[in-house]
């Protein structure tokens, strides 16, 4: 099927060319979002590995197409996984910034499910608290409980799991969003898995705000393929100190010729991203301009 469609029209007497995109082409080129509102659903989400498999190969089990009405919903090209990731709120971008620049995360599965059902809804009647229900509709069926991240991390030579829930701190003094952390709490706790609540705090904006910029080139892949001793180059130029931005992307550019003042400061960047220089992420220097940088230990 041909997405563009040629035409024709004048302008100023002169024939023109206009290509149009078919709206049934373009709406076949949008992501496919799905329904989850009955158990027939959930079974078919299953079947086909949402909430499933490791690593690049995992598919969340809520996608960022599947909540359309989320306004604050985004996808980040992870560095660690390799994959886009699927984030359903600023807080959980905020996390997923500072968990995917930490040493010992070899994985992290967004959307996680708690399944099967059976088990989450067991865990609540247990607890007597009413298992979370399908929305806006009438009798609805059980929903599928989500941890927003399953964190795998590295420990002397050995793999722990980590869950993490974003939470503002007005939500959690909501009663009904307590009992469900509750339940969540319990099960990973049951699993043998740590369970932890992650808060935002104005520090905690600024360092996910640095990461964001840090990482960005690397994340739109750029500079990936870079030859380690260009890097180290630059890095050898810069000593321990005060420098502005600009600073930092004249030494790059003294080093390298063919940077240019975008590409150069996108270099330093990748240079953060790398931790073959390092600053204080709690200071917001994109904000104010100037960082006190010092050399990662070689």
């Amino acid at each position: 099927m041909c997405l563009w469609e040629e035409g024709r029209f004048a302008l100023n007497g002169k024939q023109t060319k206009l290509f149009i995109i078919p709206l049934y082409d373009w709406c076949l080129n949008l992501p496919q979002s799905r329904k989850l509102e009955s158990y027939a659903d959930y079974k078919r989400s299953i079947k086909k590995g949402f909430g499933l498999g490791l690593y690049e190969e995992y598919k969340p089990w809520l996608r960022v197409q599947d909540v359309p009405s989320n306004q604050n919903s985004e996808k980040i090209n992870g560095i660690t996984t390799g994959r886009p990731h699927h984030m359903l709120s600023p807080l959980e971008s905020d996390l997923f910034y500072q968990l995917d620049f930490q040493d010992n995360v070899v994985d992290i599965r967004e959307q996680f499910p708690i399944i099967p059902l059976e088990y989450s809804s067991l865990v609540a009647r247990l607890l007597e608290i009413k298992h979370p229900v399908v929305p806006f509709i009438e009798d609805g069926p059980l929903n599928v409980i989500t941890t927003d991240f399953l964190v795998t991390r590295q420990i002397n030579d050995k793999l722990k799991l980590f869950a993490y829930s974003g939470k503002s701190l007005s939500d959690i003094e909501k009663p009904r969003t307590t009992e469900k952390l509750e339940i969540e709490r319990v099960i990973w706790q049951l699993l043998g898995v740590s369970f932890q609540i992650f808060t935002s705090s104005p520090t905690s904006k600024v360092i996910s705000k640095n990461l964001k910029w840090m990482t960005s080139p690397l994340r739109n892949s750029l500079f990936q393929d870079i030859d380690e001793k260009l890097l180290l180059a630059v890095v050898s130029k810069i000593d321990e100190g005060f420098y502005s931005l600009t600073d930092l992307t004249d030494i790059a550019k003294s080093v390298v010729a063919e940077l240019n003042d975008i590409t150069a400061l996108n270099f330093i960047q990748c240079l953060f991203a790398k931790k073959l220089i390092r600053t204080d992420l709690k200071e917001d220097f994109t904000e104010i301009g100037v960082c006190y940088v010092t050399r990662a230990k070689q």
